[in-house]
């Protein structure tokens, strides 16, 4: 199951029967899709909303053959903090809780989607965090070494032709998902 049916499931346990999830992930798509149209479409069909979770990033670095790592890093930190402006120009802090995070471990031989790519990006992620005033959850850094063990512990599917994993399986979604609802739902059960 993906992650936002995930979550909607968990937030109707703990007793919510208001919470609506949506899976904006685009296959493929980089941070400046989602800047360019993904978010102005959230924002037209989703009004009310009232928490954004972003985690963007992995897809970007496919860029870097072509343009270079330092110049793939500006596009994507330019694109994140646009599609930001966008948010909080839509909703200030009071009226849209916004989770930030960042991708989760991928094992990717055939694109510079690695390591090194997830800790370049962590640490723009953390400063958009801090200057829009964001939540943040640091999925790579709890499971960066899920890649040694991708497949035989479930973390990652074998999903780009033998030469690595970039999608969650199904117990890292729900691993993903729980830390999420421990981030934005744990104030329900009280």
């Amino acid at each position: 199951e993906p992650i936002s049916t995930l979550y909607q499931n968990m937030a109707y346990r703990l007793g919510s029967s208001t919470v609506y999830a949506r899976n904006r992930g685009n296959p493929g798509a980089q941070t400046p899709v989602w800047e360019a149209t993904d978010v102005d479409a959230d924002i037209a069909t989703f009004p009310d909303m009232r928490l954004y979770v972003a985690r963007w990033g992995v897809n970007d670095a496919s860029r870097i053959t072509a343009d270079g790592f330092e110049e793939t890093i500006d596009s994507y930190r330019t694109a994140l903090r646009g599609g930001l402006t966008k948010l909080r120009a839509f909703k200030d802090v009071k009226s849209l809780s916004i989770l930030l995070m960042t991708p989760n471990t991928i094992s990717d031989g055939s694109q510079p989607r690695n390591i090194r790519w997830n800790e370049a990006i962590r640490d723009l992620i953390i400063e958009a965090a801090r200057d829009f005033q964001c939540g943040f959850i640091d999925t790579y850094a709890m499971w960066r070494d899920g890649y040694r063990d991708a497949w035989d512990d479930a973390w990652l599917a074998n999903d780009i032709g033998g030469s690595g994993g970039v999608h969650p399986d199904v117990i890292f979604n729900h691993w993903i998902a729980s830390k999420i609802a421990d981030f934005t739902l744990k104030p329900m059960q009280h």
